[in-house]
Formats: C-alpha cells, structure tokens, sequence
C-alpha cells in the first residue's frame, strides 16, 4: 500500500498534501501537490513507492493521470459512455 503524507518538505521542495477536485464527478479526480519530475527523480523513499504505485497503476489501467485543466471539458461537456469529443488545444494545424 502506498505511504501518502501532508504538508511538509520532501528534498527540500515544499509539497501540498493530496487533495480531491471537488468538482469531478463522484470525488474520483485528485490533485498530487506535486510536479511529475519531482516524483520521479526524489530519492526520498515515500516518493519512490508513490512512483512505484502510480506507474503499476497507470500500467494497469486502473490509473490515468492528466491535469486538471484537461479533466474540465469532458466534466462540463457530460459525455456519455457511447459519446466522444476531441480536445484541439494541443493540436498544431498546418496547411
């Protein structure tokens, strides 16, 4: 089981605790308080195993991670399971 922890200092960066998006559906969409270098490259223990469960998760499928600013169209758009939509923020047109 992964070790989570608060507010504090994790190789001397500040961190936030975990906090839960309040407005994703169903309390499912969570805010780490950490950037994903961070994660990867601290040696502090608690941080390898929470990089350890978040790619054996993500690997699984039961985890996908995004920000949260991408998490908002679908929320609002309340697309179905049968629906789909197209996210064109990040798609460089050339004519």
């Amino acid at each position: 089981m992964c070790v989570l922890f608060a507010h504090g200092q994790v190789d001397g960066k500040a961190i936030e605790a975990v906090s839960t998006l309040p407005w994703f559906p169903e309390g499912r969409g969570f805010s780490l308080g950490l950037d994903r270098s961070t994660i990867r490259k601290s040696t502090d223990p608690r941080l390898r195993e929470l990089h350890q469960w978040l790619i054996g998760h993500t690997d699984s499928g039961m985890l996908t991670r995004q920000e949260a600013v991408s998490m908002i169209p679908p929320c609002v758009l309340q697309v179905s399971e049968r629906g789909s939509s197209s996210d064109l923020r990040e798609t460089q047109w050339t004519y």
